[in-house]
């Protein structure tokens, strides 16, 4: 949720990082003469300034560009390993204790994560094994290998961003096993890539400008998110919503999911076809919101090129108490942990 990055391309494959920030145009802002009474954000004029978040394949630790997914726990600099051009690779190290990825999920299904790692290297090391957590919650754990070497493991994950742990069991300082080494970083183990081969990329979300009219596009799957000051009694309207009646079909949805600081996330399902839509946030208090909109992916995947269009959304504060919205489809409560995930399988 506080990452951004860009995209490349190496030897022929596309590599994406976790978050994609869009550069989309957005459309004119409200004038005081047009603006609606009680505005307290236009979604599409603050489309530039939102996070989206799509599936990816891999990402490759080393490259600097894809730094910015990364959390807590990785080294300041990456290192360039090898001998001759061919051989070289560019390696990050997680450091002693949790090291933190962040990857977006657009249906609720395991995901293969695929690793290429070494721990650090001395004589008599032992195995380094790596226990996996997403947001927190204990997923399994792998085994790495001795020399740089791939390592799988299958991990489940609900739609939405996430936060992946990798925690090593041991680290050492290279001064103090390596003789003549100054190094005090206190290193576990070397990261090359990160694949995820079982992802769906689609394009980013996009803002739509024509007719009049704009429309904030997700591709199915992908998400928006805006951090917003809100007031309480804050409604999200949209002067309608539409969805690929095919995807639909698929148990494909259209999600809306607020974060107040410091709480837990409260989710509700969107019905395409809603002209116009109003929707309660059921703020009980003001303060800053993480408000993300989700094209879900149905069971079997989504036929490419679907997606949701949400037509001029925008946020109003309530002038006078309204009806209460649809029942959330899933919420947690910050004293409240959300159920465990099953454990990771792995092949060493």
């Amino acid at each position: 949720m506080r990452f951004t990055g860009l995209a490349r391309l190496v030897a022929g494959t596309p590599l994406a990082i976790f978050v994609c920030t869009c550069t989309a145009t957005p459309g004119p802002a409200p004038t005081p003469d047009t603006a609606e009474p009680g505005l307290v954000a236009d979604l599409a004029a603050d489309f530039a300034q939102a996070r989206s978040r799509v599936e990816v394949t891999a990402l490759d630790v080393g490259y600097s560009d894809h730094e910015k997914a990364l959390g807590r726990g990785w080294s300041a600099t990456s290192e360039t390993w090898g001998d001759t051009t061919a051989s070289e690779r560019t390696i990050r190290w997680a450091l002693g204790g949790r090291a933190e990825i962040e990857i977006f999920r657009g249906r609720d299904s395991p995901l293969r994560m695929r690793l290429l790692a070494q721990p650090i290297w001395f004589d008599d090391a032992p195995a380094q094994q790596l226990a996996i957590d997403v947001d927190g919650e204990p997923a399994g754990s792998v085994t790495l290998p001795q020399g740089m070497g791939w390592t799988d493991a299958t991990v489940s994950f609900s739609p939405g961003a996430h936060i992946v742990g990798l925690t090593s069991a041991w680290s050492r300082r290279p001064r103090e096993v390596h003789p003549g080494a100054t190094d005090d970083r206190d290193l576990a183990a070397a990261f090359d890539r990160i694949e995820f081969p079982d992802a769906r990329p689609r394009p980013s979300p996009a803002l739509i400008s024509d007719d009049g009219e704009r429309r904030l596009r997700l591709p199915i799957p992908s998400q928006v998110d805006y951090e917003l000051a809100l007031p309480a009694g804050a409604l999200l309207r949209a002067a309608r919503i539409t969805g690929p009646e095919a995807a639909l079909a698929q148990e494909a949805s259209l999600e809306l999911e607020i974060e107040p600081r410091g709480q837990g996330r409260v989710r509700w399902r969107l019905a395409p076809g809603t002209d116009p839509l109003v929707h309660d946030l059921g703020l009980a208090q003001a303060g800053w919101v993480r408000v993300s909109l989700r094209a879900r992916d149905g069971r079997d995947g989504t036929r490419e090129g679907s997606a949701f269009e949400i037509v001029e959304p925008r946020i109003v504060a309530a002038a006078t108490p309204v009806a209460a919205s649809p029942r959330p489809v899933a919420s947690a409560s910050a004293a409240q942990a959300p159920p465990r995930r099953p454990a990771a399988t792995s092949s060493p």
